[in-house]
């Protein structure tokens, strides 16, 4: 089984460095999820959205909606900023955005 490194940038914002085998290794990408929800795990054999993601080569910056509470900080800077720190990305001009917020209004957030 392949390890994984999760680097905590602060509580509910992490970093998860592609799992590839290969070279090949993806852009940036952003996962919002729901507060509490586990960054790596298996269930039934299925990984976590951002465990599978890392897979595919990707560099995964995780926000959990509990960090657009604190309205002083700004996570989806943060976590662009942590991306562009970030080595093992192969382009440093696009980073993607998925979302899995389930009852949670993200759009009232991010202004």
């Amino acid at each position: 089984m392949r390890t994984w490194k999760l680097l905590q940038i602060r509580p509910g914002l992490n970093l998860l460095l592609p799992l590839t085998r290969s070279q090949r290794t993806g852009p940036g990408i952003i996962i919002l999820i729901p507060h509490g929800t586990p960054s790596v795990k298996f269930e039934k054999g299925v990984p976590s959205l951002s465990l599978k993601w890392a897979e595919e080569g990707y560099t995964v910056a995780e926000i959990q909606a509990s960090c657009f509470e604190d309205r002083s900080a700004s996570p989806l800077k943060e976590a662009i900023n942590a991306l562009d720190q970030c080595a093992e990305r192969s382009s440093v001009d696009k980073v993607g955005i998925v979302a899995r917020l389930l009852g949670f209004h993200i759009h009232r957030k991010l202004d």
